[in-house]
């Protein structure tokens, strides 16, 4: 029993090892559930020969049926499902993805932004001030003589 456990381990081993990019198909089977069906394929080998397990896990766990019955209610609800929902659903996701692009773009700049001491702020205030009602010659002769000129 102990020999079947080592030969058992061996086999996951390699299939999980990817030292390197040439080992990428031992990848892509632990993405597309090979990997994943070949370990719940021994766990059932394993509890069909330890009766302990079977007496304990055997009612739950009836291995045939599950997997296609799973894949046909998946069919089942993709065919339900009409293009108004799939629209309405891609729209909420779009705009899910915008809101965090915003989010993490606001924290970003937020993290990376020096802030300004307090004399430089009031002079880009200063700076910044804009009247509207006025024309920008006001503005110029305003802010270079400090009286009003055109009036």
């Amino acid at each position: 029993m102990n020999l079947d456990n080592d030969i058992q381990r061996k086999k996951f081993s390699t299939l999980l090892v990817a030292d390197n990019v040439e080992d990428e198909s031992q990848m892509d089977s632990a993405l597309h559930g090979e990997l994943a069906a070949k370990i719940v394929e021994q766990i059932f080998d394993q509890i069909q020969k330890n009766e302990d397990l079977k007496v304990s896990l055997g009612p739950g766990l009836y291995h045939k049926h599950k997997t296609r019955d799973t894949m046909a209610a998946d069919k089942s609800y993709r065919q339900t499902n009409n293009d108004d929902e799939i629209k309405h659903t891609q729209e909420l996701l779009n705009k899910i993805m915008l809101l965090l692009n915003r989010l993490i773009f606001d924290e970003v700049q937020r993290k990376t932004c020096i802030s300004l001491p307090s004399d430089l702020l009031e002079f880009l205030d200063w700076m910044l001030e804009v009247h509207p009602q006025t024309n920008l010659l006001e503005q110029v002769t305003r802010i270079l003589f400090g009286s009003d000129f055109t009036s």
